[in-house]
């Protein structure tokens, strides 16, 4: 088997680069027009009410009608491993629902939860799907944490 190796010039590269460059600051600047303030991003859904971190769907719609439309939302995995959007289950977790868990929950025990909530509703997977197709434009970028809650 033969391989041929091309080389190119120092010019023939530095042609590449401004290609490149050129085709990366279009690109950005279409961005900048078709999105409402792409760099600004809501973390974990924005504050609301003077709090931060409680990736609530109360904290996307108010962070949504100031012109956010790139959202940073935390997962944790609930104990029958699937994702709800809370960046853990000790501080944070307290946090939202008022109390200390002893124990990571199922994601039943944590909709269970949701529907007794008053305030703000951290979201699970079904819950921030439904909202991002409600909100057309919205973006969503994610961490999942892996945690439990601390003693």
């Amino acid at each position: 088997m033969k391989f041929k190796l091309f080389t190119l010039s120092i010019n023939e590269i530095k042609n590449h680069v401004y290609i490149t460059l050129i085709i990366i600051a279009v690109t950005l600047m279409t961005s900048l027009k078709t999105f409402a303030n792409p760099l600004m991003i809501a973390h974990a859904g924005g504050g609301i009410d003077g709090v931060k971190y409680t990736n609530s769907l109360e904290a996307l719609n108010a962070s949504y009608a100031n012109g956010f439309r790139y959202f940073e939302i935390d997962f944790s995995w609930t104990s029958d491993q699937q994702l709800v959007c809370l960046h853990d289950w000790g501080k944070r977790f307290k946090l939202n629902f008022g109390y200390k868990a002893k124990a990571v929950l199922s994601l039943q025990q944590f909709e269970g939860l949701l529907k007794k909530q008053k305030g703000r509703h951290p979201c699970t997977l079904k819950t921030l799907s439904d909202w991002v197709a409600l909100h057309q434009g919205s973006f969503i970028l994610s961490l999942i944490h892996i945690s439990e809650p601390t003693r």
